[in-house]
């Protein structure tokens, strides 16, 4: 759910930025305690849940690095969530490429030893989103996609064929559910 300030609060974020602006370190809480739950919420929109506190953590500091480049006659609002979608923008990015170089998959190859309980916790979630996921398919395309995860796949371009139809599906119905 979206976080909404009123025309108040708008208003005292403006001011209390350019104050912050102007150098004056005491409104840093205010400002911070104002912004955390905009600026939290949006990541959490754009972002899996993992990336979240991070990503916002790090939009109020590229934010409070910035402070003395904020101009009053701009909203305040807008300011912070320009930043904090850049940062957004950045770990998304940062994220697809962790995926497309293969170091997520790197991370399920490690043996179990070295294998922590957050990790663990991680993996279930996963596998339970999966199988959420899964669940919303039509039984044909869940049988495809078993079957190639178990390696038995049928020969022939019908399969092929099939199971690129799955994984699309299985993608479309993961973003809606997960992105």
């Amino acid at each position: 759910m979206p976080v909404i300030l009123d025309s108040h609060a708008r208003a005292e974020l403006r001011r209390d930025l350019t104050r912050l602006a102007d150098g004056d370190r005491q409104v840093f809480d205010a400002v911070f305690e104002r912004l955390w739950p905009v600026v939290h919420a949006l990541a959490a929109r754009y972002l899996p849940a993992i990336d979240v506190d991070d990503a916002a953590q790090n939009a109020l500091v590229k934010l409070f690095e910035r402070a003395t480049e904020f101009d009053s006659d701009r909203d305040a609002v807008a300011w912070a969530i320009g930043i904090a979608m850049w940062e957004i923008r950045t770990v998304r990015r940062r994220v697809w490429r962790r995926r497309d170089t293969g170091v997520l998959e790197d991370a399920a190859e490690l043996p179990l030893n070295t294998v922590g309980p957050e990790e663990r916790a991680i993996a279930a979630n996963l596998a339970a989103a999966i199988g959420q996921t899964l669940a919303t398919l039509r039984p044909e395309d869940r049988d495809a996609l078993l079957r190639y995860a178990r390696d038995e796949r049928m020969l022939g371009a019908g399969f092929r064929k099939r199971l690129q139809r799955a994984l699309e599906r299985m993608r479309a119905a993961w973003r809606l559910r997960h992105e």
